[in-house]
């Protein structure tokens, strides 16, 4: 498992162990007796606890969403396909140095591939190092 994959699962593992020493330790010391009532206490905590995290999760993964453009009309209108794939090629070959084999790496295409794309996006020249 990654460094990062790791990283992204602390949280969930220390609301999980903060949960679970409020229903071992502290309800019981409420008066609260195991049962029923102990399993909705329980799926309150995690609700309770669990929202920050989801929410700065959602905030993260949003910002990392395609950009919209807005018309002159002030409509929202998504980027086209190979303007996509335009500002991907051109992040990867700026990323390499020009480099465009460890650009094509990076993009999981063949060398062969990047070189159709620049030539059909009219690139041939672009981030050359």
């Amino acid at each position: 498992m990654s460094g990062l994959r790791i990283l992204t699962l602390v949280p969930v593992l220390i609301l999980l162990m903060v949960n679970e020493f409020i229903v071992m330790c502290i309800l019981p010391v409420l008066g609260i007796p195991d049962g029923p009532l102990t399993y909705l206490a329980d799926a309150v905590i995690l609700a309770a606890l669990s929202a920050p995290i989801l929410y700065a999760w959602a905030k993260r993964m949003q910002s990392s969403a395609p950009r919209q453009l807005m018309s002159d009309s002030g409509v929202p209108q998504m980027q086209t396909l190979e303007e996509l794939e335009r500002q991907a090629i051109i992040k990867a070959l700026e990323t390499a140095h020009g480099d465009r084999r460890r650009a094509a790496l990076t993009l999981g295409v063949s060398r062969a591939t990047i070189y159709r794309r620049l030539k059909k996006l009219g690139l041939e020249n672009a981030v050359r190092d």
